[in-house]
């Protein structure tokens, strides 16, 4: 259990790190102000294309992806603690608490919460660039 964990949180601390390196760039691709006229959109439309493709889409894979990778596991130990929880009086819960188990699994859910904000970011930008009228 104990590599599961520093497994997942070396991957959490690269996405944490490439998130923020990269969120300003994604913050002010998502802040230009997009012309009217098709012809002067050209500049800002490369400009927020290469924040889409390079920063934004690719660390929302990764995340999304490497939390797909430790799902089973996160539903095994959430399985596992909720019928601890459920069929345990109090005293027996904390005699068998996994403090390790509840930490991988707040690592997961902490993954899970930066893909998806990344992905909301990656959808905003994808109507910015391809669906500004």
């Amino acid at each position: 259990m104990g590599d599961l964990l520093s497994a997942t949180s070396l991957i959490l601390v690269v996405v944490g790190m490439l998130y923020s390196l990269w969120y300003p760039e994604i913050q002010k691709a998502l802040d230009e102000q997009v012309p009217k006229f098709k012809e002067d959109r050209v500049k800002i439309n490369k400009a927020i294309s290469g924040v889409l493709w390079t920063r934004s889409l690719p660390l929302a894979i990764l995340a999304l992806i490497v939390s797909l990778i430790f799902t089973p596991d996160t539903l095994k130990i959430s399985y596992k603690i909720y019928n601890q929880i459920a069929t345990s009086d109090v005293a027996t819960f904390f005699r068998n608490y996994d403090s390790v188990g509840i930490a991988f699994c707040v690592v997961e859910i902490l993954t899970i919460g930066i893909g998806l904000h990344v992905l909301v970011l990656s959808i905003k930008l994808i109507k910015l660039r391809y669906f500004h009228k």
